[in-house]
């Protein structure tokens, strides 16, 4: 598998030393950094794309990549910057339900609780099986205090897929809470 992401890495700087300015390549690249971790790496490379926009072929494309910084900008606690990507990709894809997810959980990171729970419920209404979106707005709910709407949700998402531990786990917890 090592020797296939080398050949990749090889092509996308190839690629762009044959043309710095193909966006695509400076996308993939990018799409490359994340899979690898390499958040700073990956930034570049999706502002880059950005800066030469106008060759990328579609709007996905764009959308994708602001989606991409968004969560690299959440996974490095730049809140303010991933909530601005995240609003882009959604004006470009309003049905992107990972992007409504993933600002519902900047926001609940916020403690911005309803506008979380708003997110994560456009997030279900684009994907109703999404389990997710189902935990983090039972994630929500505990954290305003509101365990048996909490709970709830979490039962939902194990409805939906029962072998989900982050549901089992978020359950276990309520439980052991009233216990004491």
């Amino acid at each position: 598998k090592q020797g296939r992401l080398d050949e990749a890495l090889q092509a996308y700087r190839t690629a762009l030393k044959l043309n710095p300015e193909y966006t695509e390549a400076h996308n993939n690249l990018g799409n490359f950094y994340l899979s690898q971790g390499k958040l700073k790496e990956a930034e570049d490379e999706y502002l880059a794309a950005l800066r030469l926009k106008s060759d990328l072929k579609s709007n996905i494309l764009i959308e994708k990549t602001h989606y991409n910084l968004g969560n690299i900008y959440a996974k490095q606690g730049r809140l303010d910057s991933a909530l601005q990507e995240y609003e882009i990709a959604l004006r470009l894809d309003p049905g992107n339900a990972e992007a409504h997810n993933n600002l519902g959980s900047v926001y609940f990171i916020q403690q911005r609780f309803n506008e979380a729970i708003e997110e994560y419920r456009t997030a279900l209404t684009l994907k109703p099986d999404f389990v997710e979106a189902r935990v983090n707005i039972g994630n929500t709910y505990k954290a305003k205090g509101l365990k048996d709407k909490a709970r709830e949700e979490y039962e939902i998402a194990l409805r939906l897929r029962p072998d989900f531990i982050p549901a089992k786990k978020a359950i276990e917890s309520i439980d052991a809470s009233k216990s004491k």
